[in-house]
């Protein structure tokens, strides 16, 4: 999300649509089952789950360009500055997951974290990365240098998306498949028990928040 512009991944496309509605507006196509997408300036970065690769395109639209490539199913994307923080869910076996860091221009990646379950949703804020690791249900903290990932709640049921906002962190709780048990969350950015949004949503897989609404936090989320 980006003014007043949501940014959303679909399948092989990129979409842009107006935040109070609207209809959307193709941005790209032919991408590797774009899983996750971050903006800054006027720069989008998507992740191709199928194809390994992190790609460039302009906000409004236009050929995407491959910052790295060759990763093992990379799911999440964060901007900071000139770096990319990304999750990287491995072979999709537990342990083999990671998060790495590469410059917006293209480089080789650093690896930040290492051994993690399926990790996927990836926030940065103040020089600390937030991350949803779906395979073993926990949200995590860890310093943006890089370092050993910090436990801040777990028992969640495949969580994925996930955002933080004026020292909370949002997360999209995938639940079980089919069984319509999933949740949006929000959690102190420092740990703690996590408290339920909204329930019996049929696997969100994404979640964006904004301070802008009048006397409310907006939400939006979709599976």
């Amino acid at each position: 999300m980006s003014g007043d512009t949501l940014f959303v991944t679909a399948g092989a496309s990129v979409v842009s649509v107006p935040a109070a509605g609207g209809s959307p507006t193709t941005l790209a196509t032919g991408l590797g089952n774009a899983f996750d997408v971050a903006v800054s300036g006027g720069t989008l970065y998507v992740t191709e789950f199928d194809s390994g690769n992190v790609v460039a395109l302009p906000a409004g639209g236009g050929t995407p360009s491959p910052v790295v490539t060759g990763l093992q199913q990379p799911v999440g994307v964060a901007v900071a500055g000139s770096t990319l923080y990304v999750t990287v869910a491995g072979a999709g076996t537990p342990g083999t997951g990671s998060v790495i860091a590469v410059p917006v221009t293209g480089g080789t990646p650093t690896v930040l974290a290492a051994g993690l379950n399926l990790p996927a949703g990836i926030d940065v804020t103040g020089g600390t990365l937030h991350v949803a690791v779906a395979g073993d249900g926990s949200v995590v903290s860890l310093p943006a240098t890089g370092g050993t990932p910090t436990v801040l709640t777990t028992g969640l049921v495949r969580p994925f998306g996930l955002t933080v906002s004026a020292g909370t962190v949002y997360v999209a709780v995938a639940g079980d498949a089919g069984g319509s048990n999933g949740s949006v969350v929000s959690l102190p950015a420092t740990g703690g028990t996590p408290t339920v949004l909204a329930a019996g949503l049929d696997q969100p897989f994404s979640v964006a928040a904004t301070a802008g609404c009048t006397g409310s936090l907006c939400i939006p989320f979709g599976s």
